[in-house]
C-alpha cells in the first residue's frame, strides 16, 4: 500500500471515493481518469500517457502517483487540509492563497479567498473530503450488508522481448479480457494487439500462474 510506503494517513483514501467512488474506469468531462481523477497533465509527472498505456487507470500506479502528489503538498503547505484542496485546486494555488490571506486556515481561505479558478470544486473540495471520511469511518452504521471485493492477488512477470497481448495470451494460455483486466492501464493499440508491449513491461498475471510462468519465459 503506497500510503504507509510514503509515511501519510490512510484517511487520505477518502479522496478516491467521492471523486471516483473508486471506479477504476471513471472518467470526467473534463477528462480527469481512474480512480483518483488524475488530469493529463499531472499524471505525466508521475506515471506513463502514451499512445500504448494511460496508467491513470492502473489503481495501484495511480495510488502511487496520488501519494506521492499529497506527500510534495503537504511539504510546501505544511497542512493536511490545505494539501488536499491542492489536489484539485493545484499546489501553487494554494500557496498563493495561503500567503495572500497570511494564514493556514482552511476555513478562512474558503470563506474569503477570491480567484477565478477558486470556484466551487476547490473551495468545496476539503469539506467533501470530511463528509467522505465520516463515511469510511462509519460504514458499517451507515450502510448494510458490505461486501468487500477479494484481495487483487497476482505475480508480475518482466517481457524478455516486445510482445502483442495476443501473443502473451496464446503462450499463457489467459484470454486476453483476463489480461486487460490485470493490466488496466492498456490503451486500445494494445487491447486490440495492433501495437506490442515493450521489452521490460512488467506485465501482471492471475496468481494462479505462479509457478507456471516465470522471470524469462515471457
Amino acid at each position: 500500500m503506497p500510503l504507509p510506503e510514503h509515511e501519510l494517513p490512510l484517511e487520505l483514501l477518502a479522496i478516491p471515493l467521492f471523486e471516483s467512488s473508486f471506479v477504476r474506469k471513471a472518467l470526467s468531462s473534463a477528462s480527469a481518469a481512474g480512480v483518483w481523477q488524475f488530469m493529463p497533465y499531472t499524471a505525466s509527472k508521475f506515471m506513463r500517457l502514451s499512445h500504448l498505456v494511460d496508467e491513470r487507470y492502473d489503481p495501484l500506479i495511480s495510488t502511487e502517483g496520488a501519494a506521492r502528489l499529497l506527500k510534495l503538498n503537504y511539504k510546501y503547505t505544511k497542512s493536511w487540509p490545505l494539501a488536499i484542496t491542492a489536489y484539485n485546486h493545484g499546489l501553487l494555488g494554494m500557496i498563493r492563497a495561503k500567503s495572500i490571506l497570511d494564514t493556514d486556515d482552511i476555513g478562512v481561505i474558503i470563506n474569503n479567498y477570491e480567484s477565478p479558478s477558486f470556484k466551487f470544486a476547490s473551495r468545496n473540495f476539503y469539506p467533501e473530503f470530511l463528509a467522505a471520511l465520516d463515511c469510511l469511518k462509519n460504514m458499517y452504521d451507515l450502510y448494510n450488508n458490505i461486501k468487500f471485493e477479494p484481495k487483487w492477488k497476482f505475480i508480475t512477470v518482466t517481457l524478455t522481448r516486445s510482445r502483442t497481448l495476443k501473443s502473451i495470451s496464446d503462450k499463457t494460455g489467459i484470454d486476453v479480457e483476463t489480461l486487460q483486466e490485470y493490466n488496466p492501464s492498456f490503451r486500445w493499440s494494445i487491447r486490440s494487439s495492433a501495437k506490442p508491449l515493450w521489452r521490460g513491461y512488467e506485465l501482471r498475471l492471475p496468481y494462479s500462474m505462479k509457478g507456471k510462468i516465470g522471470q524469462g519465459d515471457l
